[in-house]
């Protein structure tokens, strides 16, 4: 993950360099995040967050930041901070709102930190894990082209925890759904790839939408676990050019969106008219990082 986050430009809790990311953002990140609920303790967690991390990497951050900020680990990454701020992004895909790129940002250098880890109990450390990696894997993608292609250049099993079932027994019905989701998002992920790096012609992309179509045929969106395909599903439809792919991968988000009510999914559909509209001039994942800020899931 150390060279992911270099690349990116993320937040890298072993040298000060990256820790430019932070600074300055508190009023940014809290202007941005509009949601319902009450933000004071959001706010006040972000700018603990910012003078912890200043002070162990000895990065000033003012004349008002002092070394004596009051804050340790165990009272700054609790269980209440990673589970607040899942609970937001978890918000943003329900109302279909564009903020989530501050959140996905917080919970990244959060999982980046040795410290944050360590003050996790080791009963919902994988827990809070599975979720962040989930979160990038699906997000980073869409908010910016460089930092998907970085999440993506590792192997998207890495991503993958959170639709890990072990416990299931081989050969049952839910295991063999399990598969096909898994490599239903592995498609996804190449389709993503090619386009940003290369921009394939149809001919090339249609025969790889086409087999990701026919992987999902034996699923529907009842098939327990199915919310797990919203962003491959995005991701094949906005990839399409014939009508008949374009058709199948809407018409499954749209099957979704009835079973989840999920705002993210109409606020993906209406970027797939301009996706549509765009083909063959500018590049979907291009048009989904500048033009459309949305947490598709």
């Amino acid at each position: 993950m150390g060279a992911m986050s270099a690349a990116r430009g993320d937040c890298d809790p072993h040298g000060p360099s990256d820790f430019a990311c932070l600074q300055g953002k508190e009023e940014e990140c809290i202007t941005n995040i509009t949601v319902t609920r009450t933000i004071e303790p959001l706010f006040v967690f972000i700018n603990a967050l910012y003078r912890f991390l200043s002070f162990n990497l000895g990065v000033s951050t003012g004349p008002s930041q002092s070394r004596d900020h009051g804050f340790g680990a165990d009272q700054l990454f609790t269980p209440y901070t990673w589970a607040t701020i899942v609970v937001l992004l978890v918000g943003e895909t329900i109302t279909g709102a564009d903020n989530f790129v501050y959140l996905l940002e917080m919970l990244t250098c959060l999982r980046q930190s040795p410290e944050a880890i360590a003050a996790l109990p080791l009963a919902l450390r994988d827990f809070f894990v599975q979720q962040v990696k989930m979160f990038e894997l699906f997000g980073f993608p869409l908010s910016n082209e460089t930092k998907g292609l970085d999440v993506l250049q590792e192997p998207p099993d890495n991503y993958m925890d959170f639709i890990a079932y072990p416990s299931l027994s081989p050969g049952s019905e839910l295991q063999s759904n399990v598969q096909i989701m898994r490599g239903a998002i592995r498609d996804a992920c190449e389709l993503y790839r090619t386009r940003a790096l290369s921009s394939p012609s149809t001919e090339y992309s249609v025969p790889l939408v086409e087999w990701l179509r026919q992987r999902v045929l034996p699923l529907d969106a009842h098939t327990p676990g199915a919310h797990a395909l919203v962003w491959p599903y995005f991701v094949a439809a906005a990839e399409s050019s014939l009508p008949e792919h374009r058709e199948f991968f809407s018409g499954r988000l749209k099957d979704l969106h009835q079973f989840t009510g999920f705002g993210s999914i109409t606020t993906a559909l209406q970027a797939l008219e301009t996706i549509w509209a765009m083909q063959g001039i500018k590049r979907w994942t291009e048009i989904m990082s500048k033009d459309f800020h949305v947490l598709v899931m």
